[in-house]
């Protein structure tokens, strides 16, 4: 557990249990939940396979929010987590191929244990699908994956809102997050690694994140060329003193040998002359 280190969560298909390793007992099981949680370990995320994302509470296991109601949409992957700062739910639907980012009500913090704040998704009939729930590296995102949608939505931790679904151009293998929580690493199936930048309209740094990027420079491809070039030459000019020291260390040896062969016939350099 992020805020404990000597709890251990152990996660099965339909509940995950809490092992204290230190005093070597079981402390307690919590159902539904995946074995994502936030850095305090209060709250957890429960993505089923057949759609749907809530947030649980961890003490009791009860249901505080509902990000994605469930639906039956079939079997698809799911990737549902938080970001690092706890603010944002992101979900990801493989069959949708869509992230949605959703935020968490600040009031949370401040309820009481298992009661309901609000729903990120409602409960839907979609199916039974590959479900992916988990935080980002800040804990300000919830991620939601659903395999049959091929989507993953970015919910925002603080008030449940989805704030981004992107539909990935193949099912979702592996995602995971910047440490400052805006940017998110998608790898799927066809061997695809994407980088996508989490644009929180509340995040006025956003803009000037965004502006700074390489691919919104115009001279960005003129300024790359320009360090290949600085590194090329620099390679050359290693690469010249190397031989020239090669150059010199042949030279001495050849006169060392020179000068051997000639003492042990006899011969010294005033005779050959």
């Amino acid at each position: 557990m992020p805020h404990k280190g000597h709890l251990v969560a152990v996660a099965a298909l339909d509940k995950t249990a809490i092992i204290d390793i230190k005093n070597k007992k079981h402390v307690r099981t919590v159902p539904k939940w995946g074995g994502s949680c936030t850095q305090d370990g209060k709250y957890g995320l429960y993505a089923p396979q057949r759609g749907g994302l809530e947030l649980l509470e961890l003490k009791k296991g009860q249901t505080v929010k509902t990000y994605i109601p469930k639906v039956a949409e079939g079997v698809f992957t799911i990737i549902c987590m938080f970001t690092k700062t706890d603010e944002y739910v992101l979900y990801y639907h493989s069959g949708k191929k869509t992230l949605r980012v959703c935020t968490l009500p600040k009031e949370l913090l401040e309820l009481k244990k298992g009661q309901t704040v609000k729903t990120y998704i409602p409960k839907v009939a979609e199916g039974v699908f590959t479900i992916i729930c988990m935080f980002t590296k800040t804990d300000e995102y919830v991620l939601y994956y659903h395999s049959g949608k091929k989507t993953l939505r970015v919910f925002r931790t603080t008030d449940a809102e989805m704030i981004a679904n992107y539909r990935c151009q193949a099912e979702l293998s592996a995602v995971e997050s910047s440490p400052d929580g805006k940017a998110l690493v998608l790898g799927t199936v066809d061997g695809c690694v994407s980088v996508l930048a989490i644009l929180d309209p509340e995040k006025k740094d956003m803009i000037e994140y965004l502006a700074g990027m390489p691919s919104r420079d115009e001279e960005w491809k003129k300024k790359v060329d320009k360090v290949k070039a600085q590194m090329r030459f620099k390679a050359v000019g290693s690469l010249a003193k190397l031989s020239t020291m090669f150059l010199n260390n042949s030279s001495e040896d050849q006169g060392d040998t020179n000068q051997e062969f000639l003492q042990a016939n006899g011969v010294d350099e005033d005779t050959k002359e």
